[in-house]
């Protein structure tokens, strides 16, 4: 059976034992007393099926079938894994959660580390897991990125103070920006920012207008331009201090 996510183009670091079929085993996540062999990239994972039926609807459903008669269940050894269709990168780091390496910690640091366990837990329904991956993500990206991000894991409680923050900002989107948006998005933030900067300051240059438009709520504009109906746990900031910090 092969589980499918979208990849990380890198390699991860394999022990250097080799085996069946000249793959090689993991050199951290190859456990002795494991009881489920994965393969990804070349690369063997012996790990333990019960956090994956703890944690995964997806994974729980797929042991509790039988295998075809006459034929050994896959994963039961190096010879017969279970071949994902996800990077080995990715795949250990969704591991880094289920054995952290010290109770208690996380070991996953960076947005693009975050952005693997996320991927994962979210196409094999593992809620606890996804629901900690988007609060340990959103301290570490900007509006843009969140946009980016919730949009591709269908995140709405960022969309609604990610809109507003850059409709109250008051720099302009750049070109990076922008292309990362797509032109839908950019268009609708232009005339989101327009009606705002009519409605409470018009013809203020940047500066004045920072100074008048401090503490506006933009939710109106923002759910009027996109077609959103606001998420009970999304909150806008007051665009003063992110005003005043471009302008300074």
């Amino acid at each position: 059976m092969t589980v499918t996510a979208p990849s990380t183009p890198r390699p991860t670091s394999p022990a250097p034992e080799a085996a069946a079929f000249g793959y090689m085993r993991h050199r951290e996540y190859y456990f002795d007393d494991g009881n489920v062999t994965f393969l990804t990239d070349g690369i063997l994972f012996n790990v333990h099926r019960y956090w994956f039926k703890r944690d995964s609807p997806a994974f729980r459903a797929m042991f509790s079938l039988p295998p075809p008669p006459g034929e050994v269940a896959e994963g039961c050894s190096d010879d017969n894994p279970i071949r994902l269709a996800v990077s080995a990168v990715d795949f250990e780091r969704f591991l880094w959660i289920l054995y952290p390496p010290v109770i208690g910690t996380l070991k996953p640091a960076s947005l693009d580390e975050w952005t693997s366990v996320l991927s994962l837990a979210s196409m094999w329904e593992c809620e606890n897991i996804r629901a900690l991956a988007i609060r340990e993500m959103e301290g570490l990206c900007g509006p843009v990125q969140k946009i980016s991000l919730a949009r591709r894991f269908d995140i709405s409680a960022w969309l609604l103070p990610a809109y507003a923050a850059l409709t109250t900002r008051a720099a302009p989107l750049c070109v990076e920006e922008g292309e990362m948006l797509g032109v839908e998005t950019t268009i609708r933030l232009a005339q989101a920012r327009e009606r705002y900067r009519a409605d409470w300051c018009p013809g203020c240059n940047r500066r004045a207008f920072a100074q008048k438009s401090q503490g506006y709520d933009p939710t109106q504009i923002v759910l009027s331009v996109f077609g959103l109906t606001p998420h009970p746990s999304s909150t806008i900031v007051s665009p003063a201090s992110t005003i005043i910090s471009v302008l300074n």
